[in-house]
Order: C-alpha cells, then sequence, then structure tokens
C-alpha cells in the first residue's frame, strides 16, 4: 500500500505512525469529519457485512491473490472466482436485494 521502501523503514525502525500520515501515505482512509477513526472503521465493516458473506470472501481472495500476479495468473484467479460464483446461490440473492430496492 505504502511501497517497499516506506514500508522497510516503518518496520524497521518501528517508529509511531499519526493519524494524519497514515492518511497522507495511503496506510489509513480519511474518516468522515467528526467521526473518529474506531467509528469509521465500524461504519466500513458495516457496509462490508451488508454483502453475500461468500462474494466478500472470493473478492478478498481476488485482490490478495492478483496484488502482484502477472496478468495471465490474474485473468485465471478471476475466471475461476466467476465460475464460483455463478455458481453459488449470491446471484440470487444479490437480484433480489436489488429488485426490492427499487420498488
Amino acid at each position: 500500500m505504502v511501497g517497499s521502501s516506506r514500508a522497510f523503514e516503518i518496520l524497521l525502525t518501528a517508529r509511531p505512525i499519526l493519524a494524519a500520515e497514515a492518511v497522507r501515505i495511503g496506510l489509513a482512509l480519511e474518516p468522515e469529519p467528526g467521526t473518529s477513526a474506531v467509528e469509521a472503521a465500524v461504519g466500513i465493516a458495516r457496509r462490508i457485512a451488508e454483502h453475500d458473506a461468500f462474494a466478500v470472501k472470493l473478492s478478498r481472495e481476488v485482490l490478495w491473490a492478483n496484488l502482484d500476479a502477472p496478468f495471465d495468473v490474474a485473468i485465471e484467479v478471476e475466471n475461476r472466482t466467476q465460475i464460483l460464483a455463478a455458481l453459488s446461490e449470491a446471484p440470487g440473492r444479490a437480484r433480489q436485494a436489488f429488485l426490492s430496492r427499487k420498488q
């Protein structure tokens, strides 16, 4: 997230990182005005929890697997994930949730 040189420096010196620096270097997200870091983190966790657990799990796997993957490997992981997702109950639940919001 922050680049290898900065990550090495932070890890090897064990220096504390203040919130403003964490946001500036992309290690943390900027919380909404008037919101604490904990409140912001809980809010993000709640938004994630609103989604299908299997879909979130697959998304996390793809994101982590493809961070440094070559293109052909990334496409293969994505293809596998699309097949797994299509065979699950997630698409039907997502469609129902979408349609219920439109009414």
